[in-house]
Order: structure tokens, then sequence, then C-alpha cells
């Protein structure tokens, strides 16, 4: 990281002004595009109550009633339907 920053730091020494003017709006750019992404994005308590996580991340008890709810078998109105046209 020490010899990037090196190497940046006597690249913009030898840029003339109107150079170092357009890579200083493009650093605010970057920056403020980071601080809308982090803004946007949900905090880790939310990200792990994504119903899709518990699939994998799931109590033990769901793959221990699996069987159960197999043998249980499926009702006529459980699950996907399919709508009858009228």
């Amino acid at each position: 990281m020490e010899k990037l920053r090196a190497l940046l730091d006597k690249k913009l020494n030898n840029l003339p002004e109107d150079d170092l003017e357009q890579i200083l709006t493009f650093v605010e750019l970057l920056e403020a595009r980071e601080k809308d992404e982090r803004a946007h994005r949900p905090p880790a308590t939310t990200r792990r109550q994504d119903p899709l996580i518990g699939l994998f991340d799931g109590p033990v008890q769901l793959a221990e009633q699996s069987e159960t709810l197999l043998e249980r078998g499926f009702e006529e109105y459980a699950g996907w339907t399919w709508k009858k046209d009228s």
C-alpha cells in the first residue's frame, strides 16, 4: 500500500494544475458515490433477517421436520394454486 501511495504521490506531483483539478473532482465523485451506496445499503441486522438466508442458515428443526411435513401430504389449496377462468 505504501508503494502505491508513493507512486501516486510522484505522479500527482508531475501533473499540471488543470489535471489535478480533474482528479480532485473525480475523487470527490467517488466519495459521494460511496457515501450514497452506504446510505442505501441495509444494515447488517436487516440482512440477517432475509427469509432466503433461513433456507441455508435456518433452525435444525426444519430439516428434522421435513419428513413429517412431507408425510402429511399436500392439501388441495396448499402452496401454489391455479385460477380457473370465470
